[in-house]
């Protein structure tokens, strides 16, 4: 077949179910992540419901139908948003991967309906370029014909593919097919959301495409879903209905409760828009609401069930643009909710309140050095955000001591406990001033700072396999790093053996080819024979699996590691890094663990200031040595300033009381408060030091009984909020 693009008006036609079922005695539901032909129809019902790789309800919705004909089968793709706030790829050659870097949908399709690897991958964006490859080849090139659609509210890919194209030789009867039907959504500067229908995290897993059954047992119904998204004043709007002839009801759910429910009694499509009010009146820092949609028969009968997440820290209440201000700095924000009135607190005390009618504002008010909170109340809803005041930017720190030691799990500078913190390169910084970092990985290093050294003896690779290919002379160029070593004489310094080591290990041979090799077994090897030549010299490894600590801690004297729960997850960092690092620390338990945070992972915006700085308190708290902040995969944005500022501001205040948390004799019974993280330690003259973690995404006030004559105390935090109180003793 020749291959043809032309735009075509679609219309729903292909949206409405082909012959209207009645109402019977049992209902016939959707089958989880099952697409069902009818018996002797040529059309599916369409199916939307697509969620995230977080298995989150995508800002962008897409519904998919399917037609099944004599020659071939075709696949419509509707994809719902405002099409003039998309990123649209440009028209492409063929198989040119700029298509993925805006608004695409992809289709995997595996007509055998087996697992064993052969399917046919295809992207289409909305100028009509396409990808298309078996597999990963794409040497493959189909037959097809192409349709595309743009309104104002969705855009449409009708792709049809002839049955020979995919190696099938006659329509499909009573069989099963696999396929899993994507989307990226890529809004104007905003952050591009893959989903799937499957919801799978992998759209090239096998295990969780979606089954396609010819001539099945058809559902009396299902649900058409255009939008779920927050408003801007903290409630949910869903725009869903239901695909079908049979009378129904849909239900609204948030978190596990009922909350709107709406009937069908018409045998047209419908679809209707309803409010969920959130009823909090504190909005957090960002929250996930559980949102469900049930899809019923008039008798209760279930017929189609979705449940996601919704990630209500999208829409911005109130946004500062910095952590730390200088004395008659004036402090500008952003709300996303007008008319409303901003206040400056310290403590409880009001130091300056204005009424604000525009989204961006600004305040000017003198404030001496201190601790303060920005608090924004508009209708019945109000939030808060810490922020500091110092007299002046500082001066540049001076140059650290030269003598890094490890101490057990402790890393010492001149015999005292220090912290390594540190930011990988990146591609763009606005710092506000000199950082100070004593590690220098990255940018804004103190002047004789920990050096991390790369040992050239290997090197990555993705072509023709992805891991390190060790050069075949790889012991040659140790002997070579060893001897410029021993001329060497600065101290400060760690090397690393390998970054992400979990990755597949290869020797390359005289003829180029590569031999694979165990991975943990070379790095042991090349371990030793480093402590052999170069006893002092501090080694490191790190690596991205929880599940291969003990592998590769023998093969190192710091254990640098990451893990996408605990560092990269995209909508709460701080959710399960405690639960990790605890798991790290007791399968690491002799040593030095260095932990990852993402900056600018798993995107560049969503990661705030606030978990930044309570993931590196967490880290504090629950023994790690020192945190690198990932700044690559595209950098945090220039704009992002509050961001900049706080990671500026971050070197010196763990210097200020880290060392002194190390050493005083620890308060054993001070109790910490529930949904908190803390220690108290007291210094040889009776002082009082206490850190203080607020764990949870919303305000927490508490009560602290004080150990000894240190009285009480009650206190404030902010949503991921940590504190530190000296108090001398009385």
């Amino acid at each position: 077949m020749k291959k043809h693009f032309s735009v075509l008006v679609c219309t729903l036609v292909l949206l409405a179910m082909t012959g209207c079922a009645v109402s019977s005695k049992t209902a016939n539901p959707v089958m989880r992540n099952t697409i069902v032909f009818p018996v002797d129809s040529s059309k599916t019902l369409p199916v939307s419901g697509f969620m995230t790789l977080g298995n989150d309800w995508t800002s962008g919705q897409t519904e998919v139908a399917i037609q099944r004909n004599s020659d071939g089968i075709r696949i419509h793709f509707r994809c719902y948003a405002d099409t003039a706030k998309m990123r649209f790829s440009k028209q492409e050659k063929d198989d040119n991967m700029n298509l993925f870097g805006g608004e695409h949908v992809e289709l995997l399709l595996a007509p055998n309906g087996l697992n064993d690897g052969i399917y046919y991958h295809i992207a289409i964006n909305p100028a009509g370029s396409m990808y298309h490859a078996k597999k990963r080849d794409i040497s493959w090139t189909p037959a097809y014909d192409l349709k595309i659609d743009k309104s104002n509210t969705f855009w449409d890919a009708v792709l049809f593919l002839p049955y020979y194209t995919l190696g099938v030789t006659q329509p499909p009867r009573n069989t099963v097919w696999l396929a899993n039907f994507c989307r990226t959504y890529a809004p104007i500067g905003g952050i591009m959301e893959h989903s799937s229908y499957s919801g799978a995290r992998n759209f090239h897993d096998f295990n969780t495409m979606t089954r396609v059954i010819f001539d099945g047992k058809a559902p009396d119904a299902a649900l058409h879903i255009r939008a779920i998204y927050q408003t801007p004043d903290g409630n949910i709007r869903v725009v869903a209905g239901r695909n079908g002839c049979i009378p129904a009801k849909i239900e609204v759910l948030l978190d596990g409760k009922p909350a709107r429910s709406m009937p069908f009694t018409g045998k047209e499509f419908t679809e209707h828009s309803f409010l969920i009010p959130v009823t909090e009146r504190y909005v957090p820092l960002k929250n996930k609401r559980m949102v469900q949609l049930r899809l019923t028969d008039q008798k209760g009968n279930l017929l189609e069930e979705k449940t996601g997440f919704l990630d209500m820290g999208k829409k911005t209440f109130l946004l500062l643009d910095k952590y730390v201000y200088f004395k008659n700095d004036p402090i500008h924000f952003e709300v996303q909710n007008v008319p409303g009135i901003f206040r400056i607190k310290q403590e409880q005390k009001t130091i300056a309140q204005q009424e604000i009618t525009n989204r961006k504002w600004f305040i000017k008010h003198p404030l001496p050095p201190g601790r303060y909170v920005a608090e924004y109340e508009s209708g019945y809803k109000y939030t808060t955000r810490v922020f500091m005041v110092k007299e002046q930017p500082p001066a540049q720190s001076p140059a650290m001591p030269d003598n890094f030691t490890i101490s057990g799990t402790e890393l010492k500078l001149n015999g005292k406990p220090f912290y390594i913190f540190a930011t990988s390169g990146g591609k763009v910084k606005n710092y506000p001033y000199h950082p100070s970092f004593n590690c220098n990985y990255g940018p804004g290093a103190r002047k004789n700072s920990i050096s991390r050294v790369n040992i050239p003896y290997k090197q990555l690779v993705r072509k023709p396999k992805t891991g390190y290919l060790f050069f075949h002379n790889w012991e040659q160029r140790l002997e070579q790093f060893i001897k410029a070593r021993k001329k060497q004489k600065s101290a400060n310094l760690y090397c690393l053996l390998a970054y992400e080591a979990n990755l597949k290990a290869y020797i390359q041979q005289p003829d180029k080819s590569l031999l694979e090799t165990d991975a943990p077994a070379m790095y042991q090897k090349v371990y030793m024979k480093l402590k052999q030549d170069l006893p002092h010299l501090k080694l490191a490894l790190q690596i991205d699996s929880l599940t291969r600590l003990k592998e590769y801690a023998k093969s190192c004297d710091i254990l640098e590691t990451a893990t996408y729960t605990g560092s990269y997850h995209g909508s709460n960092l701080m959710r399960n890094l405690k639960q990790d690092l605890l798991h790290v620390r007791k399968t690491v338990y002799d040593k030095p663990v260095i932990f990852w945070l993402g900056g600018s992972i798993p995107d560049p915006y969503c990661r705030t200031a606030e978990e930044i700085r309570a993931g590196v308190y967490c880290s504090i708290l629950n023994g790690a040595a020192g945190n690198i902040v990932h700044m690559g995969h595209g950098g945090v944005p220039v704009s992002r300033s509050r961001f900049w500022s706080m990671l500026a501001a971050l070197p010196r205040e763990i210097d200020s009381f880290y060392g002194d948390l190390k050493t005083w004799e620890e308060v054993k019974d001070f109790v910490i408060p529930a949904g908190m993280d803390g220690k108290a330690v007291i210094s040889p003259d009776g002082e009082l030091l206490l850190v203080l973690l607020n764990n949870t995404l919303s305000e927490k006030k508490v009560a602290l009984e004080l150990p000894g004559t240190y009285g009480k105390r009650t206190m404030t935090f902010t949503p991921l909020e940590p504190r530190v109180l000296r108090i001398k003793k009385k």
